[in-house]
């Protein structure tokens, strides 16, 4: 018998080999005759905003908290900033906006927006309570891509310190961020959800700077604190871009600056993603919206745009306080354009004016603005004075995040989900381009920016076609080059993106080939799926096509391509099988069997909210009094509900000597552990995923795996794998990679409960 693990104790760290980062596809954009796109820089990860300085440099904001400097065609190596140690990066927090100050470099200030994780929370929840902030840092005289040591204010959120927040491991339930005896707390900015957090930093053209923050939350009793004037959430904010005071021409100015309703410059906002200023000078606005309406608000200081009384121009909560809204009593401004959620338009981010002289009659003065989970760009005409008549003028933009024009008179655009910065040329001959673009990203023809790129087209599924849960996707397409050779294998790559009403989940499936095979994993109510083909030729000339799938409602039909998933026999692994298809063949397991020889320990603790390993291991129960054990033949589960966290362990006997590969797939979050021997004690983290992932799906963070692990055949480890739950679909998968072999799911047969 050998020992039961005790909550296990790091004595040594295995030597982990680095693995490369995942190089993450560029999308061609889908532009209308004589415009082009350059691609500045690539590969960043998650990126969120940026600006322009005058010496034709760029700051780029990534989520985790790092500005990358963009300089002579390249990205340097070492980052303007990173605040990483201070942000809050869970869900759509982090580094949200970033601004230079316009008399840069007589006044050398950078500005960031960004989610605030106080050093109290360390050992907390990261889904708890927290606040927002927005800095100011100084660019250091030597070496103006650096910022200087030392030189960080705090213009926004001072008072966003832990005996301001609510629970700093439940964001969803009384006492609420940022309120002291019933009342706003002075300069405070909420975060109680995972988004709609402090967004934006523009420059107006007042000198003043600008501050769009969101109303902090998902709860329909919370944010109605867009339409307190004495709350920072739900507003754009105008302050002193030294000092964070309000101004005295602000709408709401009650003499003291530094009281939140002098810095509000409009209200009732839901997650004004990014906004500008049009030439005349007025605030123009995204309202990323809720269930059904997207917004783009213009309006005058003291706008009152609405929410959460209003979505649209159709009522929206009852709550006592929007009486007054709803009744006319409090004037409202209503949205310049709106739009409902249909054909995948369900994010309106927000965009700039075309001032420049490149671009064609057609496009000048005009609004371009992005929608985030449709993959495109809109522009609204000059002199649209009611919103109406927006039209596409770029598609497959991938996650659009920011679109500004930069000074050189192009539109620049940044994308989410690759970290891609990218110019939109016009390079024709001056005459008038066709205001509509070439196919959408929902097209399954060729798309191709010039006759020089290969062409591309997805066979199967069809666009807007229905899938049941869980149902497996039949993947096929074809693609050539510009001489007509077919283009296969690695040059063809499948990308899957899960939209939400209000978000999305990028890298959601890769794969590669004419064929592959995509699960249509349910998650949530109201999604639907965004499958991407993009086509490589040898001389790295690309072209990209896209789909939309979507949940069946009961009692519809579904395609007859359709294959519903059954529980697989183990079949051999046949040549040219991927690693991934391999995995797959190997068993599900449904349910325990204690009389099981082979297999693992598992033990469960139901009734544990958060979707973090931490919220397991801070559990009272955790290790010692578990709610459930039983034995499982290997280390894999899924379909128990939701609200509990398990520790899967047992012993691992490897069949041979040789280097092995380990990886981890969960939802909510998963980690897997290893000893060096059968001892737990001696167990260490050899990879994990932090964030959700479909079951076996291996590969959609760096993290899931390990570095090669050097192991004895016949000898025992010690191996656990801990996972945590939250809602919806749970699931938790280990596989392995023995010397010379497929990677599967860990065989029952090579691991022992005991």
């Amino acid at each position: 018998m050998r020992i039961r693990p005790a909550l296990i104790l790091l004595t040594f760290l295995l030597a982990l080999l680095p693995r490369p980062s995942f190089a993450v596809d560029i999308h061609p954009f889908s532009l209308p005759d004589g415009f082009t796109q350059d691609v500045l820089a690539k590969d960043l990860g998650p990126a969120t905003s940026f600006a322009f300085r005058p010496d034709g440099s760029i700051l780029i904001a990534r989520k985790h908290g790092s500005v990358k400097v963009y300089r002579d065609g390249k990205i340097l190596e070492a980052p303007f900033i990173d605040i990483s140690g201070e942000l809050s990066n869970y869900g759509d927090r982090g580094l949200m906006g970033i601004a230079v100050h316009p008399d840069f470099p007589a006044k050398p200030y950078a500005y960031l927006a960004y989610a605030y994780e106080p050093g109290e929370a360390e050992g907390h929840v990261e889904s708890g309570a927290r606040s927002s902030r927005v800095i100011r840092v100084e660019a250091d005289s030597r070496n103006p891509d650096k910022a200087r040591d030392g030189s960080k204010v705090v213009l926004l959120g001072a008072n966003g310190t832990p005996d301001h927040l609510g629970d700093l491991d439940r964001g969803d339930r009384p006492p609420y961020s940022c309120m002291a005896d019933g009342q706003p707390v002075r300069d405070c900015l909420p975060v109680d959800g995972p988004s709609h957090t402090v967004d934006d930093l523009v420059f107006g053209p007042d000198g003043a700077l600008y501050v769009s923050a969101g109303d902090g939350t998902l709860q329909p009793d919370l944010n109605v604190r867009a339409q307190n004037v004495d709350s920072l959430a739900g507003k754009i904010l105008r302050i002193n871009p030294l000092t964070g005071a309000g101004y005295a021409d602000n709408p709401f100015y009650d003499g003291d600056p530094n009281s939140n309703r002098s810095k509000v410059y409009a209200l009732g906002l839901r997650n004004p993603y990014r906004f500008t200023f049009d030439p005349g000078g007025q605030l123009v606005v995204g309202d990323v919206g809720g269930e059904r309406w997207e917004e783009i608000n213009r309006g005058d200081p003291g706008a009152n745009f609405g929410w959460p009384c209003l979505e649209g121009a159709l009522p929206n909560s009852g709550d006592p306080a929007c009486a007054a809204v709803l009744s006319g009593a409090t004037a409202t401004t209503p949205a310049w354009h709106s739009y409902a959620h249909a054909d995948g338009y369900s994010a309106a981010i927000g965009g700039d004016f075309y001032t420049g002289n490149k671009y064609p009659a057609a496009y000048q003065g005009a609004y371009f603005f992005a929608d985030h989970n449709h993959a495109a760009l809109l522009y609204l005409p000059a002199g649209a004075d009611s919103g109406d008549g927006a039209q596409e003028f770029a598609t497959n933009v991938i996650a659009p995040v920011q679109i500004s024009m930069g000074p050189d008179g192009s539109l620049y655009v940044l994308s989410f989900v690759d970290g891609t910065l990218s110019r939109i040329r016009y390079t024709g001959d001056g005459s008038e381009p066709a205001p509509s673009p070439t196919p959408t990203a929902a097209d399954t023809t060729a798309i191709a920016d010039s006759a020089e790129n290969p062409t591309v087209r997805i066979l199967a599924p069809e666009d807007g076609s229905k899938w049941a849960e869980n149902a497996d996707v039949e993947l096929r397409g074809e693609a050539a080059d510009v001489d007509g050779n077919p283009i296969d294998g690695e040059g063809l790559q499948w990308t899957a993106t899960l939209h939400h009403n209000d978000h999305i989940h990028p890298d959601f499936f890769h794969g590669a080939g004419v064929h592959q095979t995509f699960r249509f994993e349910p998650h949530a109510p109201n999604i639907y799926y965004e499958l991407c083909l993009t086509a490589t030729d040898s001389e790295n000339r690309a072209a990209a096509t896209c789909v939309n799938i979507y949940q069946a409602k009961d009692g519809e039909a579904a395609p007859a391509v359709q294959v519903e998933r059954t529980e697989p026999e183990t079949t051999p692994v046949e040549s040219g099988t991927s690693a991934a298809e391999a995995a797959d063949s190997s068993p599900a397991v449904t349910g325990a069997d204690t009389s099981i020889v082979h297999g693992v320990q598992r033990e469960r603790w139901l009734d544990v909210g958060g979707s973090k390993i931490a919220d397991l291991t801070h559990h009272a129960g955790y290790p010692d009094t578990p709610d459930k054990v039983e034995v499982l033949p290997t280390l894999e589960t899924g379909g128990d509900g939701k609200d509990y966290g398990e520790r899967l362990w047992g012993y691992l006997t490897p069949p041979e000597d040789g280097d092995y590969l380990f990886w981890i797939a969960a939802d909510d979050s998963g980690e897997l552990w290893l000893s060096t021997d059968a001892d737990p004690a001696n167990a260490v983290q050899i990879a994990a995923t932090s964030t959700w992932t479909p079951k076996r799906a291996w590969d959609k963070s760096p993290t899931q795996a390990s570095a090669p692990i050097p192991l004895k055949g016949g000898q025992s480890y010690y191996i656990e794998a801990r996972h945590k739950q939250a809602d919806q679909k749970d699931n938790l998968s280990v596989a392995w990679q023995p010397p010379g072999g497929e990677r599967t799911v860990i065989e029952s047969e090579y691991l022992s409960p005991e």
